[in-house]
């Protein structure tokens, strides 16, 4: 089936098929195979591959290790606001691989990947935060109103590390 639709161009379908022959799922292991359909399904712009094979050329999975390459990738998912290609492009710059180490830009990657989390990732953790909170104070009823309380303080912070009261982000006054 993957492979009908991998061949009419769908990326997830190319992505899922490489990851089958990169793990060995019903067919042969073939990490060169699974590079060239990733290769593809990078070719349509989707941020999470491209991340996926920036790895394959850093490590040298499936493919001639390349980092310069790697760093392109990186960049293309990272401008596209790809949390783990910004982490991975910061990592580049701050060790200096495929590209001269530059430890103050690999700290701008940083902060703006911190700042790129989606309000779907934030919303899960303050769920989890709340549910971690009420557990543990064995659901007393004022714990949990303050709970929650913290929780959306947390969401409001334009610095997602740490809540309002500790940031040094007086935008929300």
């Amino acid at each position: 089936m993957w492979e009908r639709l991998a061949e009419q161009g769908l990326d997830s379908a190319q992505y899922n098929l490489g990851l089958a022959y990169y793990n060995g799922y019903g067919v042969k292991k073939n990490k060169k195979k699974a590079v060239e359909l990733w290769e593809r399904s990078t070719e349509q712009g989707n941020a999470d591959f491209q991340n996926v094979l920036g790895r394959c050329y850093e490590k040298g999975i499936g493919v001639k290790k390349d980092p310069s390459k790697a760093v392109e990738l990186y960049q293309k998912a990272a401008d596209q606001g790809n949390a783990r290609a910004q982490k991975n492009l910061g990592r580049c710059y701050k060790n200096g691989i495929g590209v001269e180490q530059n430890p103050l830009k690999a700290k701008i990657i940083f902060e703006s990947q911190k700042r790129s989390i989606s309000p779907l990732s934030r919303l899960l953790w303050i769920l989890v935060y709340i549910t971690a909170c009420i557990i543990t104070l064995n659901n007393t009823e004022h714990l949990i109103v303050v709970t929650i309380i913290a929780g959306f303080i947390f969401a409001a912070s334009k610095d997602k590390t740490k809540p309002i009261i500790l940031s040094e982000d007086t935008s929300y006054l």
